[in-house]
């Protein structure tokens, strides 16, 4: 994770500046592709160390670039960005369904390796679809237009962050701490307090995951409509009740129900958040890059805070610290927004 950010932090800003996005994106997709074999031919867990440290940090520059290079493409088609965005990330909550039961079919007929192989295909793969993807009027602007000024966002190591737009940065790293807190606990809330058995975590999860998808969309469309901080900010406070529900619950199915809570605020974060971001900074691979970072300092943060509270409150303190930074998160967010000018959406 710090790795990733630190890559994704020298080369976002580079990124909108270059004449195309498209080898960054490439390299970061054959990155992960050879980290992939390394895991699936390599025992030495120092080895693996290394690789995780060094090539898994490409996927942290390619996931932000496509992003990027997605707003770019929109602004040329003069589409809404917000619901074409947030389109794009409910492919990754697709994924999420899609995955982890496909692996595990696979797992029945052949190995860990095998399957790491199947993931470094699928990169290289992607990387093909990048680099033969034709050149577009976005592309062509980028090379035509005259070096630009970079904005003090885009200044590393140490950027200028305009207050809009470090408290957003802020309260997307409070509400991301509170989630992967929140994921973190799950398991461990419903079979050990509840005591429910892993088959209902499963569910738990599934149930989640299954819902962000149209609810992603809906969301963006009415992030289109009405603007994404509009829809932003009240799907952080469906966080706020997701954690307290799930803080006082005595039974599993008050955890199932709590879910289409979680999913409106998850939807908004991960869905909606990107397009606001891209409407705050001019330089959209920045943007992402900000975005993306956001989220991994929160749950870095997260895996620091989550074992002090559990031994100060026990598993459901983490759902009320989940409660104190959701709504924290609220209050920065909409401070920043006064702060700040976002572009056209």
């Amino acid at each position: 994770g710090a790795a990733g950010v630190l890559v994704s932090s020298l080369l976002g800003p580079l990124s909108d500046r270059l004449p195309s996005r498209k080898p960054l994106i490439a390299v970061g997709c054959l990155s992960l592709a050879a980290c992939n074999v390394v895991y699936a031919f390599t025992r030495d867990y120092l080895v693996v160390l290394a690789a995780s440290v060094t090539l898994q940090a490409g996927a942290w520059v390619a996931v932000p670039q496509l992003y990027a290079r997605g707003r770019e493409l929109l602004d040329e088609l003069g589409a809404a960005p917000a619901p074409a965005l947030t389109a794009l990330r409910s492919m990754v909550s697709l994924a999420w369904i899609v995955g982890p039961p496909a692996a595990g079919a696979l797992l029945t007929v052949t190995g860990f390796p095998q399957i790491f192989l199947l993931e470094a295909v699928v990169l290289v793969a992607g990387a093909a679809l990048v680099v033969a993807d034709g050149e577009r009027g976005a592309d062509r602007e980028r090379v035509d237009r005259p070096a630009r000024r970079s904005s003090g966002l885009a200044r590393w190591p140490f950027p200028r962050l305009g207050a809009g737009v470090a408290l957003a940065a802020g309260a997307v790293v409070l509400v991301q701490t509170a989630n992967s807190m929140s994921v973190t606990t799950m398991p461990l809330l419903v079979t050990t307090v509840l005591h429910g058995s892993t088959r209902d975590v499963g569910l738990v999860f599934g149930l989640s995951a299954g819902l962000e998808v149209p609810v992603m969309l809906a969301l963006g469309r009415a992030a289109g409509r009405y603007g994404s901080l509009r829809v932003m900010l009240p799907s952080l406070l469906f966080g706020v009740l997701y954690f307290a529900c799930v803080g006082v619950a005595t039974s599993i199915w008050e955890v199932f129900a709590a879910q289409v809570l979680s999913t409106v605020y998850v939807s908004g974060l991960f869905g909606v958040g990107i397009a606001y971001f891209q409407e705050l900074v001019a330089e959209p691979g920045t943007a992402s890059t900000l975005f993306f970072n956001s989220l991994t300092t929160g749950s870095t943060v997260a895996g620091v805070l989550w074992g002090a509270v559990v031994v100060a409150s026990g598993y459901r303190g983490t759902y009320a610290a989940g409660v104190v930074l959701a709504a924290t998160s609220i209050v920065v967010l909409g401070a920043g927004h006064s702060r700040s000018r976002p572009r056209r959406a």
